[in-house]
This record gives structure tokens, sequence and C-alpha cells, in this order.
């Protein structure tokens, strides 16, 4: 028996009808490697102080955090697997 929410599921709260799609139906098609890599990306985005995704992905292209291993290409998987931000 799979764990609940697995899959992206349906559930009513208050009469009303939400979508829960998960993180694992979210990194469906995805290598390890590129989880690792959007991980990476989630948390510096939060050490960083959590800046517009945009602001983000130029401190990234401009090389203002020298030697970073977080590309723009990782802020963009981290939000097709976690979503938007509640900050943003």
């Amino acid at each position: 028996m799979s764990p609940p929410f697995e899959h992206g599921a349906t559930f009513n709260y208050r009469g009303k009808s939400f979508l829960v799609t998960t993180l694992m139906e979210n990194r469906k098609g995805y290598t390890q490697r590129q989880f690792e890599d959007a991980k990476r990306a989630k948390k510096l985005y939060h050490i960083v102080g959590c800046p517009t995704v945009e602001n983000f992905k130029n401190i990234l292209r401009q090389n203002i955090i020298q030697n970073c291993p977080v590309t723009p290409a990782d802020v963009d998987l981290a939000e097709k697997m976690f979503g938007p931000d509640i900050e943003t």
C-alpha cells in the first residue's frame, strides 16, 4: 500500500475541494542530481533572504556569490519541483 498523498490527491475541507500535488509527483522525469541541485538552490534562496526569483537569478548570473554551484537553471528546477515560495 502506498503512503497517503504519494500522488496527487483531492480532499475536502469545510465544503471546499483542494488538489494536492506532492513533491514525489513533481519530481517525476528528473534525475536525483537535478533534485539535489534544486534543493541546494532552494536552501541558498532562503539563506540570501528570499529575494524575488528574478533578483535571485540575477545574483547568480552576475556571480555576486563567487564560486557558487547554484545556477539559474537550478532555480527554475526548484520552482517546478517545489512550487513558488510563500514569501514570493
